[in-house]
């Protein structure tokens, strides 16, 4: 036998099974679906908090000249901007800080007819501790890097002491006078325990923002400096580049330069 069920009863059913079955409303979607704007603006709040921060520390280098002067005689550079150390500058204080015993140290070298370029480094008494000669590609701009190897000849820097570095462009082997030279200071000091702490268990990026936090100039670049050669299409570390160099008030162009490997 079979049953009969009444219009009723059919619509009655139909009624009850949308109401389970119910199809959110566009709203209601876009309410559950994630809001790429908001995810970018999130992003861009943790960028901002993240920064790479220069603090100056209270202790002061000795002056120096961060960009080298002009030459007599035949030009030696073919760009406008001249050589210039990667390092602040401010009132009459040329340098920073380092925990390294072996530091790095980076330069912005201009288009130029120079083939060579040579580095020295020597203590509060002048006497020369360190000192390299190389060849350069002229033929463009470019920042270059020179470290004291570790485990080399020269001795490590000592803890607290004041060591001044020379940076030259050898346009003219027979005379300095036709050389642009730039000169500053730096100084090795001892991390707190803290700070140690923190750099043991650290990513190279929050390395640099500690180091630069703790008023390490030297040790925040080199870091950073190692991220950009590492990942050169990674344009969040070009930014955070920029910024640092920006702090210092180094000229727009070399923040801008490649990184010579």
């Amino acid at each position: 036998m079979m049953a009969k069920y009444s219009p009723h009863s059919i619509t009655i059913s139909a009624v009850l099974f949308l109401e389970t079955f119910s199809i959110p409303s566009w709203p209601e979607l876009a309410q559950r679906q994630p809001n790429p704007l908001s995810q970018t603006v999130a992003r861009s709040e943790e960028l901002l908090v993240a920064r790479i921060t220069y603090k100056e520390p209270d202790t002061a280098p000795p002056p120096g000249n961060r960009e080298s002067s002009g030459t007599r005689g035949r030009p030696c550079l073919t760009g406008a901007t001249p050589v210039t150390a990667l390092v602040p500058d401010r009132r009459d204080k040329t340098g920073g800080l380092t925990s390294s015993g072996y530091p790095t140290l980076f330069f912005y070298v201009p288009a130029t007819f120079a083939a060579k370029a040579e580095l020295t480094l020597k203590d509060e008494a002048d006497n020369t501790v360190y000192e390299t000669a190389f060849t350069i590609d002229g033929s463009r701009p470019g920042i270059v890097s020179i470290g004291m190897p570790a485990g080399s000849a020269s001795k490590p820097l000592e803890l607290g002491k004041k060591y001044q570095w020379g940076f030259t462009l050898i346009c003219d082997p027979e005379g300095n006078s036709e050389n642009p030279f730039v000169n500053g200071w730096i100084q090795r000091v001892e991390l707190s325990p803290d700070l140690k702490a923190k750099l043991d268990t650290a990513q190279q990026r929050d390395k640099a923002a500690l180091y630069a936090e703790n008023g390490l100039w030297y040790d925040a670049l080199t870091a950073l400096a190692q991220l950009r050669v590492e990942n050169p299409a990674e344009p969040a570390l070009a930014t955070d580049w920029k910024d640092l160099l920006n702090q210092v008030e180094l000229r727009q162009e070399i923040a801008d330069t490649p990184l010579v490997k």
